[in-house]
């Protein structure tokens, strides 16, 4: 080739997609799965003023999502646009974005099924004689016909994904893809107390909710949690908080019994979540039962922050937390002065009052199993320990304030401690000054810390694992009387469909018609109040996704450890902490709890020092 010769030009690489594959893409973002399917459809159906919406699943809404509605229907030139990208009747100019008060406003939601599904719509509108009938598919109008669909709007999805094998394959079994519809719902129904709703999967009735008034449907919908709740009235400004709210003592360790709404537009929010709990002064990872409705003027909220509408943005964070806060501070007429825990209890009374308790019994080295067999203290912590540290057992001062109440062990296990250490420090000999809850201990050039309920949390949970993976049960008691427990909607079906799973771990139930479940048998040494925290945790987790058999007994060990765990404003004598830091560190992990918290830091000299400044 001369060498004046023009260079060829490189080929092109950059196309426009076409516009199905650009939909499906879209509808990534707006439907992943059945339950954001059957969100979208509700919520169209409230804005069309609809008071009565039933539901229909087919193979857990991937072979067949059915949304019935008694909303004012649609006419003939409506049904024609309602399926195209970006067809809305919420908006009209821009400015609109900064005040929409409807569930629905960016037109995507039919326009994106149409793309991943088959989509058949039966309406009539309130003003015409006549119903219309559309089937899309592909994003392609493919009949248009007379309906004798009565009222409202009814709209098929048939066939959920199914031209996308790859997203098909990350869907659940039929029973979770049903199991979060029915968290969908649940949580709208709460938001819209005076809509009816209904929950079909195949020819099982998952919901029932008469419009009522809103305490009505919380008892319906969450069962006993809703026992003692305080009514929320709050009011200031431009801004009310109304609902309902657990006071101390009904905490939970998920946040997935607060539920939270914008304006009756249910939301995920963590900061609220956060809220709630600062207003009940609860520790950190506890969480109460919490129905609330913030009402703010449209303008301060933002509602287009996340594709399926379960975010929001606020104008200004700072003075929402802080009165949804004080909100559910005064309902419980707390005013963040009163503790969460009560005092701890007289040593005369203490036994009495803590009918979870058991005594640990003093086991020699000789008696343990080879299982069992002492393990070393870590070298890491005997090096910070070095000479500083070696009194005499007797040289350590009775603590005169410390409660009698003995650590629990997890039944049928005993305690594994850390194997003496030859010359001058031993792990008996060591004190541990015991101080709201944190044990204290002089090392090399500072300070140890260690949270006592952290470190309970960690011996517990280990010693539920091995017993699971020894005798692949949990030891169990009857009750000599039954115990009736109406569960939350979606915890009884949850335990209905893993009921064999429970009695495994002693939770002895059987159905006692309606949400009710006869509770005759718990875990061992587990009171009843504490075993029903435990199978709420477990259920709640079970809700949320499928566990194999050992997720499912890494889930009980860790609520049974957070349920048994020695609270933090309880004194230990000296020879408990003693015993408990022991254990902690023949533990297999001694430096983070279940839940991922920290259970030891070493405060230095210099951080001592910086105290004091």
């Amino acid at each position: 080739m001369p060498l004046n010769a023009p260079a060829s030009r490189p080929a092109s690489v950059i196309g426009i997609l076409d516009e199905l594959t650009i939909n499906r893409i879209a509808a990534g973002e707006v439907v992943d799965r059945p339950a954001s399917a059957v969100k979208e459809l509700v919520e169209n159906a409230i804005d069309a003023g609809a008071r009565r919406i039933r539901v229909r699943l087919e193979g857990g809404g991937l072979d067949l999502v059915s949304v019935e509605d008694d909303g004012s229907g649609m006419t003939l030139h409506d049904l024609r646009l309602c399926w195209m990208r970006h067809a809305t009747s919420k908006l009209v100019k821009l400015e609109d974005l900064m005040h929409v008060g409807t569930y629905g406003f960016r037109g995507e939601a039919l326009s994106s099924l149409a793309a991943v599904a088959e989509l058949r719509i039966d309406t009539r509108h309130h003003q015409e004689e006549d119903g219309h009938a559309i089937v899309v598919r592909d994003g392609q109008l493919r009949s248009e016909a007379p309906s004798a669909w009565v009222r409202g709007t009814r709209i098929e999805v048939r066939g959920l994904f199914a031209g996308i094998p790859v997203r098909r394959k990350f869907m659940g079994s039929a029973a979770s893809e049903a199991q979060r519809v029915l968290t969908t719902l649940v949580r709208q129904a709460l938001a819209r107390p005076d809509v009816e709703f209904r929950l079909h999967h195949g020819a099982r009735e998952l919901l029932v909710a008469p419009a009522e008034d809103r305490k009505a449907r919380v008892r319906r919908l969450l069962g006993q949690l809703a026992e003692g709740l305080s009514e929320v009235l709050w009011e200031a400004d431009s801004m009310a908080i109304t609902g309902f709210v657990g006071g101390p003592g009904t905490d939970r360790g998920r946040a997935d019994q607060i539920h939270v709404s914008i304006n009756r537009r249910p939301i995920s929010g963590g900061m609220l979540q956060r809220a709630v709990a600062k207003g009940l002064n609860l520790p950190a990872g506890r969480y109460p039962v919490a129905v609330l409705d913030v009402t703010l003027p449209l303008d301060t909220v933002d509602v287009n922050v996340h594709p399926q509408k379960k975010e929001v943005r606020f104008q200004s964070e700072a003075p929402i937390f802080q009165a949804v806060s004080d909100a559910v501070a005064n309902a419980l007429d707390l005013g963040g002065l009163l503790p969460l825990y009560a005092p701890v209890p007289s040593r005369e009374s203490l036994s009495h009052s803590m009918p979870f308790a058991a005594a640990m019994p003093a086991t020699s080295d000789a008696a343990l199993s080879s299982s069992e067999a002492p393990i070393a203290f870590p070298g890491s912590l005997l090096s910070l320990l070095g000479e500083s540290v070696a009194p005499e057992p007797q040289a350590v001062q009775e603590d005169l304030f410390a409660s009698s109440q003995r650590l629990v062990v997890f039944p049928g296990m005993e305690p594994r401690r850390a194997a003496p250490v030859s010359g001058p420090v031993s792990l008996g000999g060591v004190p541990f000054l015991g101080t709201e809850g944190y044990l204290l201990c002089q090392i090399q050039g500072g300070l140890m810390v260690i949270d006592q309920r952290a470190a309970h949390e960690r011996i517990l949970y280990e010693q539920a694992l091995r017993s699971l993976s020894r005798d692949g049960a949990v030891p169990s008691q009857q009750l000599l009387f039954p115990l009736t427990l109406e569960l939350p909607l979606r915890e009884h079906q949850t335990a209905m469909a893993t009921l064999g799973q429970l009695r495994d771990l002693s939770f002895d139930l059987e159905p006692f018609g309606g949400n009710v479940l006869l509770l005759r048998g718990i875990p061992a040494s587990v009171s009843q109040e504490r075993a029903e925290a435990i199978l709420h945790e477990i259920l709640a987790q079970l809700a949320e996704e499928e566990l194999s058999s050992q997720a499912l007994n890494e889930e009980f060990a860790r609520a049974y450890a957070q349920a048994a765990a020695v609270r933090r404003d309880q004194e230990l004598p000296s020879e408990e902490r003693t015993r408990l830091v022991d254990e902690l560190f023949a533990s297999s992990d001694p430096w983070t709890s279940p839940g991922g918290r920290p259970i030891v830091a070493r405060l230095s000299g210099e951080d001592l020092a910086r105290l004091f400044r």
